[in-house]
C-alpha cells in the first residue's frame, strides 16, 4: 500500500493485491530428436549468363549459383599482394607474372563468409599456404581502394571496392603455392552490400614467371648502320605508361641516342612510327599508336632541340607486326617505335 497527501493536503492512497496462482501450462513442447541440417549450396543455379568473352581460370572452380560479371588477363604485370592489415601503410609483397582477374556474382543466400571459408579450405587442400586473411573490421579502412588505386587492376575489379570500409560486410585473404614452374598467388575478397543483394567475389590469380627479354637501347652509331642497311630500325627502349602515351623515364637513354644520331646526320628526316599488338579494338590501338609517335616527336623537339620539320609522326596500330600475336614474347616485339628513313631516299 502507498499513501500520501497531495498539494491540497488531501489524502491519497493506492494498493496492490497479489494472489499467488499456478502459471497455466499451454503445452509447448521441444523436439528432442531435432538434428541440425547441413547447408547445401550445390543445387544453386545462376540466374544470369557469363559476360561475353569471359571464362573461369582453369585452376579455380566457380561457386555454385554464380556467374561471371567481368574478367581480364594481363600477360605480364606487377601486383601489390596484401599481406597484413592497413594501419599507417598497407603491408604488401610485390609479385609479378600473368594476372587473371575474375569478378563473380553469387546467390545472395550464400553470404560472403561461406564463400570466403569454402575457398580457403579448397586452396589449403590443394597445397596453398594462407599468407593473410581478415574481415572488414580488422582489414583496415579502404584497404582495397588504396592498395589498387592508380593500377590497371583497379579497372579490372567491378565490385564497389572504393566504398569498402570497416563497416562493410566483406572478407579478404591472400595465399601462395610453390610449383615446379614458379609460385602461384591468389588473393580474393567476397562482399555483400545488404541481404537482398548478391554476393560479389573478386579473385586475382598471379602466375609468377620471368618476363620475356627483348633488345632495348640501340646506340646512335648502330641506328645509323641499320637505317643505312634497311631503311628503318625498330626500338624497344622507348617505353610508355600502360594504356597511355606518356613516356616513362626509362626512355631517356634511347631518346638521347636518337637525338645524337640526328645531330650527326643533319641531312636525315625520319618517320617516327608507333606500333601496337592486336589486343583490344583496332580504332583504339590505332589512335594510341598515333599519340605515342607524336609524343616521341614532341619530346625530341622540346627536350633535345631537334628541328620538328625533320620528324613526321605516324601511327599504324597493329597492322605491321613483326611476329604473330600468340605469345607475350611475340607481342612485345610488336609493341615498338620504329624509325623509318623519309629523306634522303637512302644513306
Amino acid at each position: 500500500m502507498f499513501a500520501k497527501n497531495d498539494y491540497r493536503d488531501a489524502l491519497k492512497y493506492t494498493y496492490e493485491q497479489i494472489v499467488e496462482t499456478k502459471m497455466p501450462d499451454i503445452g509447448i513442447s521441444i523436439d528432442n530428436n531435432f538434428e541440425i541440417q547441413s547447408l547445401d549450396f550445390s543445387n544453386l543455379k545462376a540466374f544470369k549468363k557469363d559476360a561475353k568473352g569471359s571464362a573461369d581460370h582453369p585452376m579455380i572452380e566457380r561457386f555454385p549459383g554464380s556467374y561471371i560479371v567481368h574478367s581480364a588477363v594481363n600477360d605480364f604485370e606487377s601486383y601489390p599482394l596484401i599481406i597484413g592489415p592497413y594501419k599507417k601503410s598497407i603491408p604488401t609483397k610485390k609479385v609479378s607474372g600473368k594476372i587473371t582477374t575474375i569478378n563473380y556474382s553469387i546467390d545472395k543466400n550464400v553470404g560472403p563468409y561461406a564463400v570466403h571459408q569454402n575457398y580457403i579450405n579448397a586452396l589449403q587442400k590443394a597445397g596453398f599456404n594462407l599468407i593473410y586473411e581478415c574481415s572488414a573490421v580488422d582489414c583496415g579502412n579502404y584497404i582495397l581502394r588504396d592498395n589498387l588505386q592508380d593500377t590497371i587492376h583497379a579497372k579490372n575489379h567491378r565490385s564497389d571496392l572504393h566504398n569498402l570500409t570497416r563497416k562493410s560486410h566483406y572478407y579478404l585473404f591472400s595465399a601462395e603455392k610453390v610449383t615446379p614452374q614458379g609460385k602461384i598467388y591468389i588473393t580474393m575478397y567476397s562482399t555483400q552490400k545488404r541481404a537482398q543483394f548478391n554476393v560479389d567475389m573478386v579473385v586475382d590469380i598471379i602466375e609468377e614467371r620471368a618476363m620475356s627479354q627483348v633488345a632495348l637501347n640501340i646506340d646512335s652509331d648502330t641506328l645509323s648502320k641499320q637505317i643505312q642497311a634497311t631503311g628503318s630500325v625498330s626500338l624497344y627502349g622507348i617505353e610508355f605508361d600502360f594504356d597511355k602515351h606518356t613516356l616513362k623515364a626509362s626512355s631517356d637513354k634511347q631518346l638521347a641516342e636518337i637525338a645524337d644520331f640526328l645531330k650527326k646526320s643533319k641531312q636525315v628526316s625520319l618517320y617516327v612510327v608507333g606500333h601496337t599488338d592486336n589486343k583490344g579494338q583496332y580504332d583504339y590501338n590505332h589512335d594510341l599508336s598515333k599519340r605515342r609517335a607524336a609524343e616521341v616527336v614532341n619530346t625530341l623537339v622540346s627536350n633535345y632541340k631537334i628541328d620538328k620539320q625533320r620528324l613526321t609522326p605516324v601511327g599504324v596500330g597493329p597492322v605491321a607486326p613483326k611476329a604473330a600475336n600468340d605469345t607475350e614474347s611475340n607481342m612485345q616485339q610488336n609493341r615498338r617505335v620504329e624509325l623509318v628513313l623519309k629523306s634522303p631516299q637512302f644513306l
